[in-house]
C-alpha cells in the first residue's frame, strides 16, 4: 500500500473491488425528435455474453458457464466496442440493436483488459442497416452535459442517464484492477449499461464503465483519450496494450529529500526508487535519478503533469497514452547534473503480470501439490481469500528483478499419503527447490522436472519446508490424477519432445 510521501507507478490497483451496484433507479426511455439523440440510440447495442470461466480454486477445470448483458457502441466499419469485462472469457456473443427482434452472432476481434475496452466483429452485415456510427470526440471538460446510453438489465429498449462531468483524474479500473485517465458523472450509471456511449453533441467522449462504490450517484466513464488509444493500438491488427514506465518511484516534497537529490530552485521532479525488469526504464534509468520531464511536460513534485490549463495528472498519462514501441525522450537529474535519456515503451516490469483472462488457467501438480503462478488473473479471482503474503506484492506494486520475475504459490494439497503432513496446507509462496530460488514458474517448472535423488525440498516464504520421497511423488501422480478426476497434471502441457528454435514472427502477438 503506498505511504504518505511516497507513491509508486501503478503497475495495477490496491485491491479495492468497484463494481457497478445494483441500486434503484428511474429509467426513463427516451424518444426525443433531436437529431444527435435518435442517432446515438439507433448506435446503441445490447451485448449479451456467456462466460465460462477458468476456475482458480481448481484450476483444471472451468466454472459453470453464466450469461451477462451489456452494452455497446456502433463504430464505423460495423465494429461495436465495449468494455472488456463485458466478454471476457465469453464462448458465445450476441448483439441486439433496438427495434429489430433477432439477435447477431459476434465475436471479440481485439481486446485490451488495462484500459477494459473491447472491439467486436459482426458476423453479418446487416446488423448495422439503418444505423449511424457515432464519431468519437475529444476529452470531456467539467462540468460538460452528458448522455450516457445503454441497455439497463433486463431492459428491452436503450435508456440513457443524464449528468455533467465532475472529476476527470487517475482512479482503479475495476476490471484489471490498474489506474488509468477516468472520467466521473455526478449521476449514477444503470447497471447493464457497461460498454455504452457517454456522448456530447453527437459524438462519443468516454464509455460507461462501472460507478464507485464510495460515492453513491456517480458513475465512471473510461474518456476518449483512452478510447483512441487503444483504436490505435489495434490498427496494425494486433493489441501490444499500455505501456508503463517500468519504476517505482518517491515523490520530492520534502525539502531536505530534494536537496540531497541536487535538486535546486525551481527544479521538480520524482526520486527513482525501484527499476522493473524487462520495464521501459530497465538498463536506461538507474535507482537515484530524478525523472524532472516526460516528453515536453514538467513533472511536479507530487509526480503529476498538466492535463489542461487549468488540471494536473499522474504523470503516468503521458506514458500510459503512447504506444508500445514509441521512442520517449525523459528529462533527468543524475548526480544533480541534468541530462536527456530515451526510452523505448514496453509493458514489463511488474512483478504480479497481466491480467490475461485466459481459457485455463496454468497449474502444475506435483506429489498431489497443486502450484500457480501469482498473477492478477489469480488475485481477481481469489482475493476474498488470499493472505496478506500474497497480495502484498500486487498492493504496493512490487517490481521484477532478473533474480525473480514472477511468484508461484502452493495453492491447495489434494489428499495422498505421499503428501501426509501437508493435506492441511495451502496459498504459501514458494522460496526455492532444492535450494534453487525459483525465478518464475517455467523455472520452477524445470526445477520439478530436473530434480533427482530420493528427496526434494520445496522453500516456503514462512521457512516452513515440504519434503517429498522424490521417486514416490513422481509414481504416485497417476493415481492421484485419478481419484480427483483430473485429465492432466500440468498446464500449459510440457513440450513433448525438443522443439527447434525459430525466429519469432512479427506479424503475430497474443494480445
Amino acid at each position: 500500500m503506498d505511504r504518505p510521501g511516497r507513491r509508486r507507478i501503478a503497475f495495477r490497483a490496491t485491491i479495492s473491488i468497484l463494481m457497478l451496484a445494483l441500486v434503484p433507479l428511474a429509467l426513463v426511455a427516451y424518444a426525443f425528435d433531436d437529431s444527435d439523440q435518435r442517432r446515438a440510440m439507433a448506435a446503441t447495442v445490447q451485448v449479451i455474453a456467456v462466460i465460462n470461466p477458468p476456475d482458480y480454486k481448481a484450476p483444471w477445470q472451468c466454472r459453470p458457464t453464466e450469461s451477462l448483458s451489456g452494452s455497446g457502441v456502433l463504430l464505423e466499419g460495423g465494429r461495436v466496442l465495449t468494455n472488456a469485462h463485458v466478454v471476457a472469457n465469453a464462448v458465445s456473443i450476441e448483439l441486439k440493436r433496438m427495434g429489430l427482434p433477432d439477435r447477431y452472432l459476434a465475436h471479440v476481434e481485439f481486446i485490451d483488459h488495462a484500459s477494459d475496452l473491447a472491439l467486436l466483429r459482426v458476423e453479418k452485415a446487416e446488423f448495422a442497416t439503418g444505423a449511424e456510427a457515432l464519431p468519437l470526440g475529444d476529452m470531456p471538460q467539467l462540468q460538460a452535459a452528458v448522455n450516457v446510453y445503454g441497455y439497463p438489465l433486463n431492459a428491452q429498449t436503450v435508456c440513457t442517464t443524464e449528468g455533467v462531468v465532475s472529476r476527470v483524474e487517475y482512479d482503479t479500473y475495476a476490471h484489471a484492477f490498474n489506474t488509468m485517465l477516468m472520467a466521473q458523472l455526478d449521476a449514477s450509471i444503470n447497471p447493464g449499461s457497461s460498454g455504452g456511449p457517454a456522448v456530447v453533441d453527437g459524438k462519443i467522449v468516454g464509455l460507461a464503465m462501472q460507478k464507485p462504490d464510495d460515492t453513491e450517484g456517480a458513475g465512471q466513464f473510461i474518456p476518449a483519450p483512452v478510447i483512441r488509444r487503444f483504436l490505435a493500438d489495434a490498427a496494425d491488427g494486433r493489441v501490444d496494450g499500455v505501456p508503463g514506465i517500468g519504476v517505482g518511484y518517491q515523490e520530492l516534497e520534502s525539502d531536505a529529500l530534494r536537496a540531497s537529490c541536487g535538486v535546486s530552485g525551481r527544479q521538480t521532479g520524482v526520486k527513482v526508487v525501484e527499476i522493473g525488469a524487462g520495464g521501459s526504464g530497465d538498463g536506461v534509468l538507474r535507482v537515484g535519478d530524478v525523472i524532472v520531464s516526460i516528453g515536453d511536460q514538467s513533472v511536479a513534485n507530487d509526480g503529476t503533469v498538466a492535463l489542461d490549463g487549468e488540471r494536473r495528472i499522474d504523470f503516468a498519462w503521458p506514458i500510459h497514452g503512447r504506444q508500445v514501441g514509441d521512442r520517449l525522450d525523459v528529462g533527468i537529474l543524475r548526480g544533480g547534473v541534468a541530462q536527456h535519456v530515451t526510452l523505448t515503451l514496453r509493458t514489463g516490469g511488474a512483478l504480479i503480470d497481466g491480467p490475461y483472462f485466459p481459457e485455463r488457467a496454468p497449474y502444475r501438480i506435483f506429489g498431489g501439490l497443486v502450484f500457480q503462478p501469482v498473477d492478477m488473473d489469480l488475485i481477481i479471482a481469489n482475493r476474498e481469500n488470499l493472505p496478506t503474503n500474497v497480495l502484498l506484492p500486487a498492493q504496493t506494486s512490487a517490481v521484477a528483478t532478473a533474480a525473480r520475475r514472477q511468484r508461484v504459490t502452493l495453492g491447495r494439497v489434494l489428499p495422498h499419503e505421499v503428501n501426509r503432513g501437508y493435506q492441511d496446507w495451502g496459498t504459501e509462496l514458494v522460496e526455492s527447490v532444492d535450494g534453487v530460488p525459483v525465478r518464475d514458474f517455467a523455472h520452477f517448472n524445470e526445477l520439478l522436472d530436473g530434480a533427482g535423488g530420493r528427496w526434494i525440498t520445496i522453500l516456503l516464504d514462512d521457512a516452513s519446508s515440504v519434503v517429498l520421497d522424490l521417486p514416490a511423488a513422481r509414481a504416485a501422480m497417476p493415481a492421484i490424477l485419478k481419484t480427483f478426476n483430473i485429465k492432466d497434471e500440468r498446464f500449459p502441457a510440457a513440450p513433448r519432445a525438443p522443439v527447434a528454435a525459430k525466429a519469432a514472427d512479427p506479424g503475430t502477438r497474443a494480445s
